[in-house]
């Protein structure tokens, strides 16, 4: 198994050197089993006219998940395959750390437009339950003094 896994890495080192651009996609999960916490990265590249996607590793995230540390395991991924300077952006969710490890590290973020919906469609009905007890208060308010 670790001869083919290799093999599949040089293969995909070899295609990801002609190439001039490549997106990535970054996400930390983590482990239901084990309670782990990781870090994939996972590469969106066009060769010819065809767009092709592949996973380049994922990595353990030592248990401080710093921007730093994030930013480390990243750059360390992207060396492997020797793109780190043929990223023209990072696509993930809007965690503050990895945020903050693409700034470190230079990279343009893009927010993850799906998860940012999805976040604010489960946060709305909490904010809209906050914003009518305040507009209750104000109307009680603006009643007492009339």
């Amino acid at each position: 198994m670790p001869q083919t896994c290799e093999e599949v890495k040089g293969k995909l080192r070899r295609i990801l050197s002609d190439v001039d651009a490549v997106a990535c996609t970054t996400d930390l999960w983590t482990s239901s089993r084990t309670q782990a916490l990781y870090l994939t990265v996972t590469a969106h590249f066009v060769v010819g006219v065809e767009m092709r996607t592949a996973v380049l590793d994922t990595k353990p995230l030592p248990q401080q998940h710093t921007a730093q540390s994030i930013a480390d395991v990243v750059q360390e991924i992207l060396m492997a395959y020797d793109v780190q300077h043929k990223v023209v952006c990072f696509v993930t969710d809007n965690g503050a750390n990895v945020k903050a490890a693409l700034r470190i590290m230079g990279y343009r973020h893009v927010p993850y437009t799906a998860h940012t919906i999805n976040v604010l469609v489960k946060e709305a009905p909490k904010a809209a339950v906050a914003i009518m007890a305040a507009f209750v208060k104000v109307k009680n308010i603006v009643t007492y003094f009339r």
